[in-house]
């Protein structure tokens, strides 16, 4: 067992269907289980077919009662610009987000802005 590790992670994934983000989510907690056996993941759909917007929260605990999801998150993984302003609101201070660089346009000086929010770390 990792020494000092937290005993809960939570982790957002959000972008459009196709991108990965239940495959990620699930790859994150079956990694993750010897370590923490409460682990789950937690995906929402849009009403589109395909190609709609996917949300998934990956939980990864060590007692059950941790397990389910919060409102606020440890980190977000981003793929799409879609929903940066309700995920940025719902990361605590100090959030991590983590923005796929290649599907987003950062043409739009506020979104950018908004996205390097000095109260959360980013990696883009």
């Amino acid at each position: 067992m990792l020494q000092n590790h937290k005993k809960r992670h939570e982790v957002l994934i959000s972008g459009l269907g196709g991108q990965g983000v239940v495959t990620i989510a699930r790859l994150l907690i079956e990694s993750a289980m010897e370590e923490y056996p409460h682990a789950f993941f937690f995906p929402s759909y849009g009403t589109e077919q395909r190609g709609g917007w996917v949300q998934c929260s990956a939980v990864l605990a060590e007692n059950l009662e941790d397990s389910q999801p919060r409102l606020h998150p440890d980190a977000a993984i981003i793929f799409s610009s879609g929903g940066l302003a309700e995920i940025k609101q719902r990361l605590g201070h100090g959030g991590k987000l983590f923005v796929e660089s290649s599907v987003w346009s950062f043409s739009d000086k506020e979104g950018y802005k908004s996205a390097k929010d000095a109260s959360l770390r980013g990696i883009y």
